[in-house]
């Protein structure tokens, strides 16, 4: 490609996604002219733990996790520290990061969690009461991370504190659990019903397993996924005309990158007291993300394969990517790259 194709290209992309959530920096990096492309990677493991993962291990026990929250260990940052004092050996960041390392696992915990909930079906006074409820206290009840709300049902998301239930049996909420259905409802001023502080004590004697669920997204993927350290343009020793674009990675999961975008998650009341350390953890982000946006960047291949790169060793971020042969427009057109051509499409979706 052209240098001032190769300008223009970038260029028509960054007007293209500058208006869609979620995408603040994506450029199209190409071979030298008349070369093909092919796309390696090189895992590196650059510390002195063989097991390393940037961030939850794969062998963190999602079942062990739901367990405590079920007994009532996550109703408070007391209980929630004394789990992760016992599983921190299941979370890892680099070494240059470890004033950061105790926050950040609080906060992946605490997405987790979100994601995950238990539906109490609810009539709609019960539901108007609830809303009204919610707005006085938004500390503690916030939608999408520790309830979730629709036309009939309200879900608690990971754990109710001991402030929610407190909140909601002083206001007059209760619980009914239906022995037939299975299911949970909300209710208020009810003087049969259970109250809220009563609500481990309960569900510690019935199967709860089919409704702690998950509640916020369709799917969660609980594997491994690779992390980019740096990008690498070699030529080929056996092929002039293929050049090599390589990816050396290390390995994370999808826990930890669904924390670090989902920068909301920092609102959660558990995560209160790690606020500062977590801001500042954030602020870093900002910081390195800067000099992707500098337009001489935008000259060639290689000054914007090293201004990633020194994006990438400053970053705490995951750097998870995707290479792709085939490409659909804004305007529906399918452009498909000849085999042993393929284009490399660097997106880099950060939602700190």
């Amino acid at each position: 490609m052209k240098k001032q194709d190769y300008i223009k290209f970038n260029e028509l992309i960054d007007q293209q996604v500058s208006s869609h959530d979620g995408v603040n920096f994506i450029r199209y990096i190409a071979t030298d002219e008349g070369k093909k492309c092919s796309v390696v990677l090189k895992y590196k493991n650059e510390t002195d733990n063989p097991n390393f993962y940037y961030g939850l291990h794969p062998t963190f026990s999602r079942e062990d996790f739901f367990t405590e929250i079920k007994e009532g260990n996550f109703s408070n940052s007391e209980k929630v520290e004394q789990f992760m004092n016992k599983q921190i050996t299941n979370f890892s960041l680099h070494d240059e990061q470890e004033k950061y390392k105790y926050a950040v696992f609080a906060q992946v915990l605490m997405r987790l969690a979100s994601r995950f909930g238990i539906k109490m079906n609810a009539k709609p006074n019960v539901l108007h009461l609830f809303k009204n409820l919610s707005s006085i206290y938004s500390t503690h009840f916030i939608e999408n991370i520790t309830y979730k709300i629709d036309s009939t049902s309200v879900t608690f998301l990971g754990s109710l504190t001991d402030d929610m239930l407190q909140l909601l049996t002083s206001n007059n909420f209760g619980f009914l659990f239906n022995k037939e259905t299975k299911q949970f409802s909300l209710i208020n001023k009810v003087s049969s019903s259970n109250q809220f502080l009563d609500f481990f004590t309960v569900i510690k004697e019935i199967d709860t397993s089919h409704l702690y669920r998950l509640s916020n997204g369709s799917v969660y993927y609980s594997g491994v996924m690779l992390r980019v350290k740096s990008i690498e343009k070699r030529e080929s020793t056996s092929n002039p005309l293929i050049q090599t674009i390589r990816l050396n990675v290390e390995r994370t999961t999808f826990s930890t990158l669904d924390a670090f975008d989902y920068n909301d998650i920092l609102q959660h009341p558990m995560l209160e007291k790690y606020y500062d350390i977590l801001s500042e953890f954030v602020l870093n982000e900002d910081k390195a993300q800067e000099m992707l946006f500098k337009k001489e960047n935008y000259q060639s291949n290689d000054k914007m394969i090293k201004a990633v790169n020194q994006y990438l060793e400053n970053s705490d971020n995951t750097h998870t990517f995707a290479v792709s042969g085939n490409l659909v427009t804004s305007d529906n057109y399918l452009i498909a790259a000849e085999r042993n051509s393929l284009l490399l499409i660097m997106q880099h979706i950060i939602a700190l």
